[in-house]
C-alpha cells in the first residue's frame, strides 16, 4: 500500500487537537522519515521465524518521532518420523523497533561519547560495535536481552531477544538491511511546527490505521498565555465586582 493512500486513510478521522509543553531551546531538528521506508530495513520472510506483528508511527517524542515495529515468533519444529511430540519449550521471541529520531539529541544521549574501552559498572551491560555501529546492551536474571544500535548518527535499532542465546543478536543484525538506513539523506533543521499530525499503522490490519492533530507550544508561550488569561480573568472580574455594588449576584462582596 503506497504511504499516500495510508496518510489519506488516517486523515480521515476526526482531528483531535491538545496542547503540551516543549522546552525550547532544544525544539529544532530534521524531520523524519515515513515509517514505511523503516520497515524497508528490517526482515520480512524468514523461513523458522512467524512474524506477529508491523505496526509503525509518526508523532512526537523529544522532537518529530516516525518509528517501525515488528515481532517474531519462532516456528515450532515438527517431531521426528516416529517419535513422540516434545513436552512445549519457551517459544524465542523477538522483537525490532527503528526510530527516525530526526537527529534530534536527547534520543541519542546514550550514545555521546560512546568507547567500547569505558568500564561499566554494571556487569549486565555491555559495550560492543555490531557491524560498526555503537551498540549498547543489557541482559536480565531471566534471560531477555536487549541491545540499543545508534545507525548513521541519527536511527536508533533496538532488539529485544527473549529465550534466546546472545549469539543470537549478531544474527539478528544480520538480517536488518542498515543500508536502507544510511542512504537516507539529511535534510535541513527545522523549528518544531505549530501542529503535528500523529498516525499509528498497523501494516497487518490496515483497518486499525489512525491519526489525529496536535497542536503544540514551547513551555515559556504556554506560561505567557496562562499569565495572559489570568490577566483578563481579573480585569473581568473587577468590572463585575463594580458593576455588582456591595453585594454582587453570586454574593461576592464589591470593591470597599
Amino acid at each position: 500500500m503506497r504511504f499516500d493512500s495510508i496518510l489519506l486513510s488516517c486523515l480521515l478521522f476526526t482531528g483531535i487537537t491538545d496542547g503540551i509543553a516543549q522546552d525550547v531551546d532544544v525544539e529544532e531538528g530534521m524531520k523524519p522519515v515515513n515509517p514505511q521506508l523503516l520497515w524497508e530495513g528490517m526482515p520480512d520472510k524468514l523461513e523458522d521465524w512467524e512474524m506477529l506483528k508491523s505496526t509503525g508511527e509518526m508523532g512526537l517524542g523529544s522532537w518529530l518521532e516516525s518509528k517501525a515495529i515488528r515481532e517474531y515468533e519462532r516456528k515450532e519444529s515438527p517431531p521426528e518420523p516416529g517419535q513422540p511430540k516434545p513436552a512445549p519449550a519457551p517459544r524465542m521471541w523477538t522483537r525490532i523497533l527503528i526510530t527516525d529520531t530526526g537527529k534530534h539529541p536527547d534520543p541519542l544521549a546514550e550514545f555521546k561519547d560512546f568507547s567500547t574501552e569505558t568500564p561499566v559498572e554494571d556487569s549486565r551491560i555491555g559495550k560492543l560495535r555490531i557491524q560498526s555501529w555503537p551498540t549498547v546492551t543489557k541482559t536480565y536474571e531471566d534471560g531477555l536481552i536487549v541491545a540499543n544500535m545508534m545507525v548513521a548518527e541519527r536511527f536508533l535499532v533496538e532488539l529485544i531477544l527473549k529465550n534466546q542465546p546472545q549469539r543470537n543478536l549478531r544474527d539478528w543484525c544480520r538480517h536488518l538491511d542498515f543500508s536502507v538506513l544510511t542512504r537516507i539523506p539529511d535534510t535541513e533543521v527545522i523549528p518544531l511546527p505549530p501542529e503535528v499530525l500523529m498516525i499509528k499503522f498497523d501494516q497487518m490490519n490496515p483497518k486499525k490505521n489512525k491519526g489525529y492533530i496536535m497542536a503544540t507550544t514551547s513551555e515559556a508561550e504556554l506560561e505567557q498565555e496562562l499569565a495572559s488569561e489570568e490577566e483578563e480573568l481579573r480585569e473581568v472580574m473587577s468590572d463585575f465586582l463594580e458593576q455588582g455594588g456591595e453585594e454582587s449576584p453570586l454574593g461576592l462582596s464589591g470593591p470597599e
